[in-house]
């Protein structure tokens, strides 16, 4: 009688050390299509798809991440493969530039200290800005949503301005505090990844946001009657406390703007702001005169 052959099953790799870029059995940083890609869309892929953009590892986020390597090229907090090589400075701190910005102040220095020129101190006269005077008739509106942010663990009720005037979204640092989210640093700017879902219909995204901590966006500049809800009767509001003023905590920008926008605008009349039709619901924008 032959003997008989026992052929042993290999283990099967699960899901968890499978690669989420290209569904390889393999690490992140030995995936052949994520090295090929520039640094951006590897960070963008490393947010996405929830790998540690500290040490590339899937089982955790950059805040729990035990690692103490650095990037080798600029000892920053990210791992080398996502470190930026363009330059994120401003222009004016180039060598010239700053010799240029040391000339312009010794001179300034040297007329400052002349007792020729020297004049008396004047304290500044405050006035109204230029946009309270500009609303005093009507108040300009921004278009606001109202939309959830963060994930099944913890979501805030946030307000959000929509500017495609804005490159890329933005969140403020306060909100990625409470919703207890992992930033990540790239040069001077820092970057997380977070969900944003809509409370009208079901739109949702992950969206890659820049986080800041100076957005002091407050819209409208002055309360409205809250009677002007009245006005749209048959359209869902993105945001149904469009007249109360109040400070924003995202901005969706160019980034996502395309996503939102659903055929149908309702033109302004009876000096009442327009409303476009989105996937957040309807959103305001222009002036309103009735106060």
């Amino acid at each position: 009688m032959a003997p008989t052959t026992i052929q042993h099953a290999r283990p099967r790799a699960t899901n968890g050390y499978r690669c989420r870029v290209c569904r390889g059995v393999h690490a992140l940083r030995k995936c052949q299509r994520f090295l090929r890609l520039p640094a951006v869309k590897r960070l963008r892929a490393v947010l996405i798809n929830q790998y540690c953009a500290n040490c590339l590892a899937h089982e955790h986020s950059g805040q729990s991440c035990r690692s103490n390597a650095k990037c080798h090229v600029c000892s920053g907090n990210h791992h080398t493969l996502l470190h930026f090589q363009e330059s994120t400075s401003p222009r004016s701190s180039r060598p010239q530039d700053r010799r240029q910005q040391t000339r312009a102040s010794s001179t300034t220095s040297l007329r400052s200290s002349s007792p020729k020129e020297t004049s008396p101190t004047r304290s500044p006269v405050t006035g109204p800005s230029c946009a309270a005077i500009l609303q005093r008739t009507s108040v300009s509106i921004l278009p606001t949503a109202s939309i959830l942010v963060g994930s099944e663990e913890k979501r805030f009720d946030v307000r959000a301005l929509v500017d495609p005037c804005c490159p890329v979204s933005r969140i403020h640092v306060s909100l990625t505090k409470a919703l207890n989210l992992s930033v990540t640093r790239v040069g001077d700017e820092r970057v997380c990844t977070t969900e944003i879902r809509s409370k009208s219909s079901k739109m949702t995204r992950q969206l890659i946001m820049l986080v800041d901590d100076q957005m002091q966006t407050r819209t409208p500049a002055k309360p409205l009657d809250p009677k002007v809800r009245d006005a749209f009767p048959n359209i869902t509001l993105s945001d149904d406390r469009w007249f109360h003023p109040s400070l924003v905590s995202a901005v969706l920008g160019a980034d996502v703007y395309a996503e939102l926008i659903l055929p149908g605008i309702l033109p302004s009349q009876n000096g009442l702001p327009m409303a476009q039709n989105s996937a957040l619901g309807w959103l305001l924008s222009g002036t309103c005169s009735l106060s």
